[in-house]
């Protein structure tokens, strides 16, 4: 086994006989372990040197290589870029333009560790250099690594007090972490230093909407509108907040003015909901059909069709496509993590439903455990600790638990999966719209002789959590 000397020593022929690349392997291969030695360090420099000093010619060629990345990181193709980089940096191992775009590339196909080093080197090598320290805080945003983002902004506006980019940078991490108040500040110092910014007066928007000031949010959104009057996610936002406030045709206008700048499918599947909402499901449907044929992948989309087609009857489709759910990006549950098969109906297997979704849901699928008392000696529910007393006496036949357990089960199934089980149409569903709970009756007793007499009674109800669903 070469010793580190050796290994450096080796190194030093290989670039002195102008064989950089093998040079390179070696110097990085003690670096591993001794990132500080300085003679693998400085031979790295010396080979990076040669290109630029002792050939200038090389220098243009850099500058050329540099403008197809900018060019390729223009054009959206970040793959390529990367891979562009990584060949130029084994030349170029300590340039900071290289190591802040190779940064930048990644961040946009989601690599954020391999983003990460490469910022982190790039300021290594020019520890007072902005752009790198800055995209990293956008980074850090971007991975919902809020406070990371919001030290590097706040550092960064010690130096450069008057960056009306930075107050930007800054309010839009601290709205994602739900400090509405101070975001408010920031962008409203970023509009001291630049008043016609029209992406601070849409963020300054967006915080407004956020604490539910929605008229506020509407007066920013137009401000950006009329600096820049094809700016797209202003007048979606702007839709999306008449929406809020049940200004209908308002919010249809803008979406449509929307779709003129980009045909987005996000923005159909937007005016699909809203015709929903106001019960015109023909002109729902034609949205959802029309976001599905620019992208036939779009969760939210097929997410909204399925509910719309088992509103009108349509359950088999609907079901089907109900399993479009868990890639709804507003869907409040996560599927079970589980190599294990899901249960094919009949199937006499010992076989665990999980909940999904709130009590609420829980209650109302409940309505289908009748149905499962066939398998009662091969089944268990897990449900909601709240739930587990009031189901069992309602269900005294089934095996209820608190939590899954991979050694009980060959396999699974979603609690929301159940209705595509037993319903085939409106009469199976009012065939199970029946009182299926039953209730402590003493201390159903006990609770009534707590009611106040001669005065009306008032039932408890539950708001959903998300606004998408409702």
């Amino acid at each position: 086994m070469q010793s580190v000397d050796q290994i450096i020593r080796e190194a030093s022929k290989f670039s002195k006989n102008k064989e950089f690349l093998k040079a390179q392997d070696l110097y990085k291969l003690v670096l591993e372990k001794y990132p500080k030695n300085i003679r693998a360090i400085n031979g790295l420099r010396e080979i990076e040197h040669f290109y630029l000093q002792k050939h200038p010619e090389n220098l243009l060629d850099l500058n050329s290589k540099l403008e197809s990345l900018y060019q390729s990181y223009d054009n959206g193709d970040y793959l390529s870029t990367i891979e562009k980089a990584k060949k130029l940096i084994k030349f170029y191992p300590n340039n900071y333009l290289i190591h802040n775009l190779l940064g930048a590339s990644y961040v946009e196909i989601f690599d954020f560790e391999n983003a990460e080093k490469n910022y982190l080197k790039a300021i290594k090598i020019n520890p007072v250099g902005y752009s790198a320290l800055n995209n990293l805080g956008v980074m850090y945003k971007k991975n919902n690594n809020y406070d990371k983002a919001i030290n590097i902004f706040k550092g960064l506006l010690k130096k450069t007090p008057n960056d009306f980019n930075l107050f930007n940078n800054l309010g839009n991490a601290l709205t994602e972490k739900g400090h509405l108040d101070e975001a408010i500040y920031y962008f409203k110092k970023a509009l001291e230093k630049k008043c016609d910014f029209p992406q601070v007066q849409h963020n300054l928007g967006i915080a407004y909407k956020n604490k539910k000031l929605i008229k506020k949010a509407i007066q920013h959104f137009i401000k950006a509108i009329s600096i820049s009057p094809n700016y797209y996610d202003a007048i979606t936002s702007l839709a999306d907040a008449y929406r809020d406030i049940n200004e209908t045709d308002l919010a249809l206008k803008n979406y449509n003015e929307a779709l003129k700048i980009n045909r987005d499918e996000r923005i159909y599947t937007k005016i699909g909901v809203l015709y929903f909402e106001l019960c015109e499901f023909d002109k729902a449907k034609k949205n959802y059909t029309l976001a599905l044929s620019i992208n036939p992948e779009s969760a939210q989309a097929n997410f909204n069709l399925s509910l719309l087609q088992l509103f009108k009857g349509s359950f088999q489709t609907g079901f089907m496509r109900f399993n479009w759910r868990w890639k709804f990006e507003n869907f409040n549950s996560r599927p079970l993590v589980t190599d294990k098969n899901k249960w094919t109906f009949g199937k006499n297997e010992n076989f665990v439903i999980w909940p999904e979704q709130g009590i609420g849901d829980q209650i109302l699928f409940a309505r289908f455990f009748n149905d499962l008392k066939k398998f009662k000696n091969n089944s268990s529910i897990v449900v909601d600790p709240k739930l587990n007393i009031f189901l069992e006496k309602s269900f005294p036949e089934l095996n209820f638990k608190l939590e899954v357990s991979s050694k009980n089960f060959d396999s699974h199934i979603p609690l929301g999966d159940l209705p595509g089980l037993f319903i085939n149409d409106f009469s199976d569903l009012k065939e199970r719209s029946g009182p299926y709970l039953k209730v402590d009756k003493k201390r159903r007793d006990e609770l009534k002789k707590l009611l106040p007499k001669n005065k009306k009674i008032c039932g408890l109800s539950w708001l959903s959590k998300n606004e998408e669903l409702g």
